[in-house]
């Protein structure tokens, strides 16, 4: 070395690959000052010896000082989270970008990651023609000689930080538009995409858990030989210091963009407040709306005597201080849980927070591997997410549909099995096959587990629910669950059954065993709630002759909305209209809300009627003549009936 270069200022590139056998299991650098090469090499050893693929048998390291003048320093490209749960989500969430971004072959590179081949560098793709342009195939291009501002000496890899700074260089390269990538990790599902129009976009869920493939593309636009010169010399040699890295993952979820695209497709929901409720009305922002979105079917949210009820916590106070296994156990809960096991015809009952809470744990916790639980296409999303949080196999079935269940029952093999529907459907208001889903049960020796949400107080002569709407026989194989925020009008939800099966769920449902239990005025009122129904038989024929009185209206008014139930499905198609039907009803005094995707399925958005004992004669028909009114007037709009 001379005087001339013993003055300069250097860098040393750090640089470590592990391998086992022919297989490339890891690869990092770092650039540092002279103090900084043993303690980096230190970690960059550790971890090449710990990688989840496995254990590496060769490791090689190398160190090259660089002319630290000629290193570029890049400002960081900046950070934002798409959301995605499924992995056809995330790369929906890819292709987007990949369009706004200006590549039309959006699907062809898509294909090209999910198949990209094992190599330890990247493709080049050129955006124009889709053709890999980098000069050896097997290799791929590696963007090296990259590190961020500040030394790091993890001996873990973090995923975000370093792939960050292979981005940030990336798209900083001549011609290069834009990088896609999923990680080799078996165990780091997260990709991403990467530009200097869109920033660094972290997309989860781009493969499953243990799924050990991998791939990057960098995106290419030049034109010419020269031009493919210059940017792998750049990619290859360009050494590179990114500035103003954030310190870790981001800390805030930035969903602009998800709202964003909520709004332009119509599904962005807002909330509205009720002020004060008398009778089938609500006040809102100072004015009164005839409902008909209540869930409130029998109106004992608003009776004097369930009210009073209520009054409960000047005795218990305003909260339980525990959950039911520890203090949270008032003898008013016991008393609840023996009137519903009477009033459902069941040995035993016991009381969940919330009819939701219900079932993402009776599930659970009856049902693991080996088990299949077959369930209603249609059913309500706290039995879908029960489902989902099982370890047991869930088959679907098309909704109502007996054949279909039979053949499914069939067709496949389980150590024990369920079948899991709504008595009602919340969205269309039919009623579940109680009889076929009995006898089914019974010939397959399956468990029927019903939610009978919106049955109780509604369905059977004194509002008991499907099996008497259906006259069935009360068996052990039979478990149904209800909410008390229903036609209950209080809040919480409940399991009923054998008792040697609900003394199982005391000791096994999560939700039961960990969360604080209900407070003293919400049982109470449910108490009174349930002594009412079992009283008198007024409430739910008041509630059916009003059912009644609207079918009579819907064929005064040709309007193909026939209920059995309170729950009235005007099914409009597109979100946009499902939203101009209700804000025209608004406008007229009417309050019910336009339901779109995902409650229900895209373009099957509806308006959810609910009627109720409350509803008055003449309100009813003022809204029957308006409602007719605004669909043949949307229909024009949008061209359809």
């Amino acid at each position: 070395m001379n005087d001339s270069e013993a003055n300069k200022p250097f860098l040393y590139a750090v640089k470590m690959r592990a391998s086992k056998g022919d297989v490339h299991l890891s690869g990092a650098e770092r650039l540092v000052g002279r103090e900084q090469i043993l303690p980096v090499s230190q970690s960059l050893l550790q971890r090449a010896l710990n990688h989840a693929n496995g254990s590496a048998d060769a490791v090689h390291l190398k160190i090259e000082a660089l002319d630290a003048a000629a290193v570029l320093k890049v400002p960081s490209l900046s950070v934002t989270e798409a959301s995605a749960t499924k992995t056809d989500e995330a790369f929906s969430i890819l292709k987007r970008l990949l369009r706004e971004n200006g590549i039309e072959g959006a699907e062809a590179c898509l294909r090209l990651l999910k198949n990209a081949p094992p190599m330890r560098g990247a493709m080049l793709v050129d955006i124009r023609t889709l053709q890999r342009c980098e000069p050896d195939p097997k290799r791929g291009v590696r963007a090296t000689y990259m590190d961020g501002e500040k030394a790091c000496f993890d001996t873990k890899k973090n995923h975000f930080r370093e792939a960050l700074i292979l981005a940030t260089k990336v798209s900083s390269a001549p011609h290069i538009v834009g990088e896609l990538c999923i990680s080799d990790d078996c165990n780091y599902t997260t990709g991403y995409f990467a530009s200097k129009k869109s920033g660094y976009v972290r997309i989860p869920n781009l493969k499953a858990h243990g799924d050990p493939h991998g791939g990057r593309i960098f995106l290419y636009n030049g034109t010419s030989d020269e031009d493919l010169k210059e940017t792998l010399a750049y990619l290859q040699h360009q050494a590179v210091i990114v500035t103003d890295l954030p310190t870790d993952t981001p800390a805030v979820l930035d969903v602009k963009q998800p709202l964003k695209i909520l709004k332009e497709k119509h599904l962005y929901r807002t909330e509205t407040v009720i002020e004060a409720v008398e009778g089938d009305t609500v006040c809102i922002n100072g004015k009164t709306y005839i409902s008909f979105t209540s869930n409130d079917y029998l109106g004992f949210s608003q009776h004097p005597e369930v009210k009073s009820a209520a009054r409960a916590l000047e005795q218990y106070g305003v909260g339980s201080g525990g959950s039911r296994l520890m203090c949270g156990t008032f003898e008013l809960h016991q008393r609840l849980e023996r009137l519903i096991a009477d009033f459902t015809g069941h040995e035993a009952a016991m009381v969940f927070n919330s009819g939701f809470a219900a079932n993402v744990s009776i599930l659970p916790a009856l049902f693991g591997e080996g088990d299949v639980i077959f369930s209603d296409a249609l059913n309500h999303a706290s039995l879908i997410e029960g489902c989902r949080l099982c370890k047991a196999q869930t088959v679907i079935y098309r909704h109502n549909d007996m054949v279909d269940l039979e053949e499914k029952l069939r067709s496949t093999s389980f150590k024990h099995a369920a079948i899991v529907s709504d008595a009602v459907f919340s969205m269309d208001g039919d009623i579940a096959d109680g009889t076929v889903l009995s006898e089914l049960a019974e010939k397959y020796h399956a468990l029927i587990y019903i939610d009978e949400a919106h049955a109780i107080g509604v369905l059977g002569k004194r509002g008991r629910g499907l099996k008497e709407h259906f006259h069935l026989q009360t068996k052990p194989s039979y478990l149904c669950m209800g909410s008390l925020s229903k036609a209950i009008g209080v809040e919480g939800g409940f399991a009923a059954g054998s008792r040697e099966v609900i003394d199982y769920l005391r000791n096994t449902a999560r939700e039961y065993i960990f969360s604080t239990s209900l407070p003293a005025a919400s049982i109470a009122a449910a108490i009174k709630s349930f002594q009412l129904l079992q009283q008198s038989p007024q409430y739910v024929e008041a509630l059916r002759e009003n059912i009644s009185f609207w079918n009579n209206l819907c064929r005064q008014y040709n309007l193909p909305m026939i209920a059995e139930t309170p729950i009235v499905s005007c099914e409009v198609g597109s979100e946009e209209r499902a939203l101009l039907l209700s804000e025209r009803l608004f406008k007229e005094g009417f309050f019910v809300k336009a339901i779109r995707y995902p409650t229900v399925a895209k373009d099957r958005a509806r308006l959810r009627i609910t009627l109720t004992a409350l509803h008055m004669c003449e309100h009813l028909e003022r809204f029957a003549k308006m409602l007719a009114e605004s669909l043949e007037k949307t229909a024009e709009a949008f061209g359809n009936s």
